[in-house]
């Protein structure tokens, strides 16, 4: 499995963003379940860079630390962004 996660996540002012935005606000405000949680990582999956791999870049998203992963989501809301070199596994690419 990959030590490193990368994600190329688009901004607010790339075309799109009205979109990923309302399946995020959609996915997080989903009841707790393990279909839900697919749901997002679904939804994050082709923002993964590194590793290439799909079935390692799936693993390294439910492997994903708690605030690397609201770092992630918070990005996609237009709240942030994710660190180029978090000290973790996750980095914009």
């Amino acid at each position: 499995m990959a030590d490193e996660i990368r994600f190329k996540i688009p901004d607010e002012n790339e075309p799109g963003y009205l979109r990923r935005y309302r399946t995020v606000v959609g996915l997080i405000n989903q009841p707790f379940s393990p279909e839900a949680l697919d749901g997002l990582v679904d939804f994050l999956l082709p923002f993964v860079k590194v590793p290439e791999d799909r079935t390692e870049a799936r693993e390294a998203v439910l492997d994903m630390p708690q605030e690397e992963y609201r770092e992630v989501l918070r990005s996609f809301l237009g709240m942030g962004k994710v660190p180029p070199n978090s000290g973790g596994s996750s980095a914009a690419g």
